[in-house]
């Protein structure tokens, strides 16, 4: 009379060591399992890749929706929750906060974080995503262009009413690495530093970013002067004039001449 597994296992003495014995019973256990065979795993693999694409189910925004639903209270650390609803304005209204993200694609976390919010349906507290520019006139290579220059390089600036669930928006945005204050609790800016931000932004004249130093070498390319060497002497970036001691006649005279007719000497 056949024996079966079952009875097998009961058979075997009990000093049998643990491990070995529950990787044998693992092991009998897989045996029974039946296992598709190729064409019917393949058949299947079919079926569901066939299904999502007919329902086209939108997997970020379910997965999106899920945690908007349960993050107040639930994902967030206890401290971390708390930290952040102190940091809330006791009348909620909006305030200006800093955000730190990857130096350099501070535009393409801009557009990440306008993309979550209204996908998450956040736009009546997150209000505002900017990252602050200002003009600047380049002078290169003999060369005068207007170019745009980011204030705070690897920051953004967020308009919103701070909560668990805008903290979250926030925070989990691809690019995103943290919000500027202490430990878990974002601290908004103050009005008189949202005012000089603002300030800066709207000023008329473009800064001339100046790409001389006081003491050094230079040579002029153009006007009376062309083809003297001298030292720069003193700068002035905000009418883009510079003096320049040439030697003429054994002795050093200051020139004042513009950003664009002197050049460095390699």
């Amino acid at each position: 009379m056949a024996v079966t597994a079952d009875k097998r296992a009961e058979q075997r003495p009990s000093s049998e060591f643990a491990p070995a014995r529950f990787l044998r019973e693992v092991y009998e256990e897989l045996r029974k399992v039946v296992w598709p065979t190729g064409p019917e795993l393949y058949r299947y693999t079919l079926v569901v890749i066939f299904t999502v694409i007919h329902l086209d189910i939108d997997w970020q925004k379910t997965f999106e929706d899920y945690y908007s639903t349960y993050v107040s209270g639930v994902l967030l650390q206890p401290a971390t929750a708390m930290a952040v609803e102190k940091s809330a304005a006791p009348e909620q209204e909006a305030q200006w906060y800093v955000v730190h993200a990857y130096s350099g694609h501070e535009e393409k976390v801009k557009k990440n974080l306008e993309k979550r919010i209204e996908s998450m349906d956040m736009q009546d507290k997150i209000l505002q995503v900017l990252v602050p520019m200002e003009d600047e006139i380049e002078i290169k290579d003999g060369k005068r262009r207007h170019v745009q220059k980011r204030i705070f390089p690897g920051y953004i600036l967020v308009r919103m009413v701070m909560s668990n669930e805008s903290w979250f928006v926030v925070r989990n945005t691809p690019g995103v690495t943290s919000f500027v204050g202490s430990a878990n609790s974002p601290v908004p800016l103050q009005e008189k530093e949202v005012r000089a931000i603002q300030k800066q932004m709207k000023q008329e004249a473009p800064k001339i970013r100046v790409e001389f130093q006081v003491g050094e070498s230079v040579r002029v390319v153009d006007g009376p002067f062309t083809d003297f060497h001298g030292k720069v002497d003193e700068i002035n970036p905000e009418k883009g004039k510079l003096k320049v001691l040439v030697n003429m006649f054994g002795r050093e005279t200051p020139v004042e001449l513009d950003l664009l007719q002197v050049e460095k000497v390699h």
